[in-house]
């Protein structure tokens, strides 16, 4: 059976802050606070996947991880941990690799835990862990949509520019995971989105390529 990810629009309570307000609440020099603020974010994120039920994750979780997803550290760390479930580690050593993911111990350990997940011969990623982190990763991404829609495109440059970063990402992010477990139509479909939103953004360009030139990992 094949699974299909879909967006749909989010209603969020009037007395919610929005996701800019949140995001501005994560900004800090300070990676250690930051990877502070985001461990329970992905324990409850890891939470999820390992039991295959996005209802473990809060609101206000989703809410957290789409207000930092303007970093890349945290788009690939999401990714990292999704697909190889035995390497995926700990919600501690997640938001580490999210907010430092240029440090050599990160850079080595997401490298080898993708390299992984490419080369085994058998699938790193259930069906169930897809399609929860694909459900997760949307409810992110309609947030993230609605708050760059109220974004006043005439205000603060860097916002509008944190607000497209944080959109093109969680874009990014379901069409790597979509073309990883071969939904090319899905992964296509995301990609060319995340691509409109960002159209410098590289890993768009590295999941359109693999579905042009039909690659994928060896499971």
């Amino acid at each position: 059976m094949t699974t299909v990810i879909t967006t749909a629009t989010t209603e969020t309570p009037a007395a919610t802050p929005g996701i800019t307000a949140i995001a501005r609440r994560l900004d800090t020099s300070d990676t250690q606070q930051l990877a502070h603020r985001l461990t329970p974010v992905f324990a409850a994120w890891l939470d999820a996947l390992d039991a295959a039920d996005p209802t473990r994750m809060s609101d206000e979780d989703i809410r957290l991880m789409a207000a930092a997803a303007n970093r890349i550290g945290v788009r690939d760390a999401l990714i990292v941990t999704a697909l190889n479930a035995e390497e995926a580690g700990t919600a501690e050593h997640a938001a580490a690799v999210a907010t430092e993911p240029h440090t050599p111990e990160h850079a080595i350990w997401a490298a080898r835990t993708l390299q992984n997940a490419f080369d085994s011969k058998t699938p790193t990623i259930s069906p169930e862990r897809y399609a929860t982190a694909g459900i997760l990763l949307a409810k992110a991404t309609d947030l993230a949509l609605d708050d760059t829609d109220t974004i006043d495109v005439t205000g603060d440059p860097a916002t509008q520019q944190a607000a497209t970063r944080r959109e093109a990402n969680l874009l990014a992010t379901i069409g790597y995971l979509a073309w990883f477990t071969g939904h090319d139509e899905d992964a296509t479909r995301f990609a060319i989105a995340a691509h409109k939103s960002q159209p410098n953004i590289s890993l768009a360009r590295l999941i359109l390529d693999g579905v042009t030139n039909n690659i994928h990992p060896a499971s």
